[in-house]
């Protein structure tokens, strides 16, 4: 290999590490925009009905907040380990908890079970390579509802709206 071809060579795959890098950063960024959105635009549903005081919009906007605020550390890992450690029905009281919920309340959990999912599958390496593998084994469309249902147990879980990240208190990080 001649000595430009190693200078192509080398800035190529340079330049493919520093883009990946700031990809990495940026879809975070996005992600965290959206919730975001998603979060405002509840509250907006929420204070033309007269319901913010309803338990349902507090679990949904403490949960939305958890996910912004735990949102560097979501990925395909973490969705793993969190579904291999719960213990069945342990924890789960979040949204989705008894009654009937707003309408507003199921719209902007949906939305962000559609986000999450997207985050974890469309726009990270191993969620495309999991992708392709689930559609390999079973048909997409089941592989899909069975990622909607995994995304749906964390979205409906008090544990990661509770959380505390590197042992910090809750108020510490959202002050931040």
């Amino acid at each position: 290999m001649s000595p430009h071809e190693k200078l192509i060579f080398y800035s190529v795959l340079l330049s493919v590490i520093a883009t990946y890098a700031w990809w990495v950063h940026f879809r975070v960024w996005i992600f965290r925009q959206d919730l975001f959105l998603i979060r405002d635009r509840l509250w907006d549903q929420a204070l033309l009905a007269g319901e913010l005081d309803n338990p349902h919009h507090r679990a949904a906007r403490d949960a939305l907040n958890g996910f912004i605020r735990l949102a560097p550390y979501l990925s395909v890992s973490s969705l793993a380990m969190f579904l291999l450690s719960e213990e069945k029905g342990a924890g789960s009281a979040g949204v989705a908890s008894a009654g009937a919920a707003p309408k507003a309340v199921e719209d902007a959990r949906l939305a962000l079970i559609r986000r999450i999912r997207r985050f974890l599958l469309a726009e990270t390496i191993t969620g495309i390579c999991g992708c392709v593998i689930l559609g390999l084994m079973v048909s997409p469309k089941m592989a899909m509802k069975q990622v909607n249902k995994w995304v749906s147990q964390i979205v409906d879980s008090k544990e990661v709206w509770e959380s505390d990240i590197r042992g910090c208190p809750r108020n510490a990080i959202l002050s931040t």
